[in-house]
């Protein structure tokens, strides 16, 4: 088998794009870690349409025992998730509020951060003042979130898929900030069928679909 040396990457719901198919003869190697890999043959039917759906299947392995010993001199532990809070829209949606879901009031409420008075979603994490915060959704920064006095929130909950607050050890891909990273992640539509919901509380109504 002759590899062309032609690869890309999904994102974080799947997706990805490969340009520069040479002809029907190829075959695509799928690879990801945990998962059986797998070879898909190329079609016309494939090429026509440009679209193609990938399952993978998850692998099992048995693993021999494995003893970790540490220092007992070290004093500093840097752990994976060190300083992250992931929170999803489920659990906000429990939460008492006067008007609608919001997310960023939700924070408040974590250890560490806090806010200047009821009437502000700003978030003060540790000390710091909100314009030290990175507010990421999908990947966008998103600038002045709080709107109308905290009453009115400036992200749809119905429409984030989940919340992830990082209070310090930023990875190196959000660069450099002074406070925290909040990065949400938006919901992906459902292919196979329609679904919508409702809302309502004391100072407004929504519907989404």
């Amino acid at each position: 088998m002759k590899f062309s040396g032609k690869g890309t990457t999904t994102n974080a719901d799947g997706y990805f794009t490969l340009f520069n198919i040479p002809s029907d003869t190829v075959t695509i190697h799928v690879s990801y870690i945990g998962y059986n890999s797998r070879e898909v043959q190329l079609s016309n039917d494939i090429l026509t349409t440009g679209k193609i759906v990938i399952e993978l299947e998850p692998s099992s392995a048995t693993l021999t025992a494995v003893e970790v010993k540490a220092d007992a001199f070290q004093f500093v532990n840097v752990t994976q998730g060190v300083s992250q809070a992931t929170l999803s829209t489920k659990q906000i949606a429990l939460l008492p509020a006067v008007g609608e879901v919001d997310i960023f009031r939700s924070l408040q409420l974590l250890p560490g951060v806090g806010g200047t008075n009821e009437s502000s979603s700003g978030l003060y994490v540790r000390g710091g003042t909100p314009d030290q915060n990175l507010v990421l959704l999908d990947g966008m920064t998103v600038y002045k979130v709080d709107h109308f006095f905290g009453f009115f929130s400036a992200f749809n909950a119905n429409a984030v898929k989940d919340v992830q607050l990082y209070k310090g050890g930023f990875p190196a891909r959000y660069g450099g900030r002074l406070s925290s990273v909040v990065d949400m992640t938006g919901k992906t539509g459902s292919f196979e069928k329609i679904k919508g919901g409702a809302g309502l509380n004391l100072l407004s109504v929504n519907g989404y679909f």
